[in-house]
């Protein structure tokens, strides 16, 4: 439907916003009734109209979410099939050449497996770009390097091998040639058109990782100016449409999905900078330890210098892929920034708010009490707070605030307070369910533990709000993700709808999770093949044995004729 309307939509933004729909609140789905046909084509047709939607802030954030997912995913095909082709192309070539023989047609098989190793170097090298003229140059390095590690002397003797044994000196073969092309060319002898990967590592991590930081800056400026423009609207009283204060909430709830995104992207480029940074110093520490064995000299012992050869080349090998996965990086960040303008953006016209009014927000954070008071128990509620309770380990200095089962953890107080992973990625429940604003909380004001679970809070007074029934007030974050399902990855409730994340999870950093079939057989009865059934295990046995055995020392042989 949607292709036919020219609409642009992948199969994991059809199945997705499908499952919001089932999942919603609309009564023709409900999980106790038979699937019809005209459930399915009511079912087609809504998700259609969903996905057809122009200007919307709600739909183009799940676009993002599932495209940010589904990106990792795409990558990851690709890149193996990368992969797969490249190790075919090599692995063919291999075969080929460790089938060769002395007896085969050929009227010079030496000439023909020289040629064929020849070939097979230059077709697994590293991409060059250049002129004939550099093409022809490094055909003549690749022949010397292959020369001077597998003469023409000794190849007899490769033609004795095992096929497995002459895969595998062909691939070393490989890696040493690569890594004298590489020494030839960090002392200005050779190495022509190889990239200094490097130095081109280092460069395009770091300019990408400026260009990330700037935008979660801005990114998170935007963000404090929708929740400060919001929170004005909330304590005041403006002529202002509900319409248009619930547009302005789904786009804080975009811009919210954006900047964590671009924060994720930020954390993963700057692990690969530091991963890549530890492969540079090693890349230039073992160079520099080949300089000091090679010198001056004109030959060197091959036992000595090839390991280091090899070496290098792996750490090259490691570094082109350093490369693949900055580009990779780079490219889910422009995926990302496609959506900075996807919908017309209303902040513009919510800029006159911050003149008309002071700044309420500071007034009310310096009436803010900062020390955490329990409310008073209320005689009228049915919720029941026991009273204040405070338990003091003199081991550990550790203060534990407890209310039914609810935890208050403070800083300096609690031990690895900073690192305490968050519920809701840290954003204060009770504005998600009380004002439906995505608005982070602030652990300076205390961690609630609930249940071995932690939850931030905006303020002090959300967080005695919580405390009064928490069970309830995260009921009601899951019913307010059921009415905006683009808040459902942002707070990642995998638990809660474990069917919306279906892409992530088969992604570990650029490798796909594989399945092979297998089966296994277990016998009846176990025979070990290395038992004697003619052994005797009968100890009498043995002796009566032994004395025949001795006594055939004593025994004659006589014969008799008779006529």
């Amino acid at each position: 439907g949607c292709s036919q309307s020219g609409i642009e939509c992948t199969k994991f933004l059809a199945a997705f916003v499908a499952r919001t729909i089932i999942d919603g609140d609309d009564p023709a789905f409900v999980m106790d009734k038979a699937v019809t046909e005209a459930d399915v084509e009511s079912l087609i047709l809504k998700a259609i109209s969903k996905i057809s939607e122009k200007d919307s802030p709600s739909l183009e954030t799940i676009k993002m979410q599932v495209s940010f997912d589904s990106f990792f995913l795409d990558e990851a095909k690709r890149q193996e099939e990368l992969s797969i082709n490249a190790d075919k192309i090599s692995d063919d070539m291999r075969e080929n050449i460790a089938e060769m023989g002395l007896d085969c047609q050929h009227h010079d098989p030496i000439s023909e497996l020289q040629q064929s190793i020849f070939n097979y170097v230059l077709r697994t090298s590293p991409e060059e770009a250049g002129d004939r003229t550099y093409q022809r140059a490094r055909e003549r390095e690749i022949a010397a390097a292959i020369e001077s590690v597998f003469p023409r002397i000794g190849i007899r003797s490769f033609f004795s091998l095992t096929k497995e044994e002459k895969k595998s000196q062909l691939e070393e073969l490989n890696n040493i040639v690569l890594g004298i092309r590489l020494f030839n060319r960090d002392i200005g002898k050779g190495g022509l058109c190889i990239p200094h990967l490097h130095n081109d590592c280092k460069e395009q991590t770091s300019e990408l990782l400026d260009i990330i930081v700037d935008e979660v800056d801005s990114q998170s400026k935007l963000c404090e100016k929708y929740q400060e423009i919001l929170a004005r609207t909330t304590l005041t009283k403006l002529n202002i449409s509900d319409s248009a204060v619930k547009r302005w909430k789904n786009e804080l709830v975009n811009r919210r999905q954006l900047h964590k995104y671009i924060q994720i992207t930020h954390q993963d480029v700057h692990n690969h900078d530091q991963n890549t940074g530890i492969l540079r110093d090693e890349y230039i520490s073992a160079m520099e330890s080949l300089k000091s064995a090679v010198g001056q000299r004109s030959s060197v012992v091959k036992e000595l210098v090839y390991p280091k050869f090899y070496n290098i080349s792996q750490l090259w090998m490691k570094l082109s892929k350093g490369i693949d996965t900055t580009k990779h990086y780079s490219n889910s960040y422009r995926s990302l920034c496609e959506y900075k303008n996807s919908y017309n953006c209303t902040i513009d016209k919510m800029e006159h708010i911050i003149e008309m009014e002071g700044d309420i927000l500071q007034e009310l954070n310096c009436n803010k009490k900062s020390p955490f008071q329990l409310p008073p128990p209320n005689a009228e509620t049915e919720i029941k707070i026991e009273t204040y309770n405070s338990e003091k380990n003199d081991d550990e200095d550790h203060y534990e605030h407890t209310i039914e089962d609810c935890i208050l953890l403070q800083h300096g107080t609690t031990p690895d307070f900073e690192n305490a992973i968050l519920e809701l990625q840290g954003f204060c429940p009770i504005s998600i369910t009380q004002n439906g604003m995505a608005v982070p909380g602030k652990p300076e004001h205390g961690i609630v533990s609930f249940k071995g679970r932690n939850y931030v809070f905006a303020d002090e007074e959300a967080m005695r709000s919580f405390l009064y029934d928490p069970s309830t007030y995260l009921q009601k974050v899951v019913e307010t993700a059921k009415e905006k399902p683009e808040l459902i990855n942002l707070l990642h409730l995998k638990e809660q709808f474990p069917n919306f994340f279906f892409t992530k999870d088969f992604v570990t950093k650029n490798n796909l999770m594989r399945k092979i079939e297998a089966e296994t057989q277990t016998p009846v009865h176990f025979t070990e093949s290395y038992i004697d059934p003619l052994y005797s295990w009968n100890e009498w046995d043995l002796r009566r044995e032994v004395i025949k055995l001795a006594n055939i020392r004593r025994c004659k042989t006589s014969s008799q004729q008779t006529v």
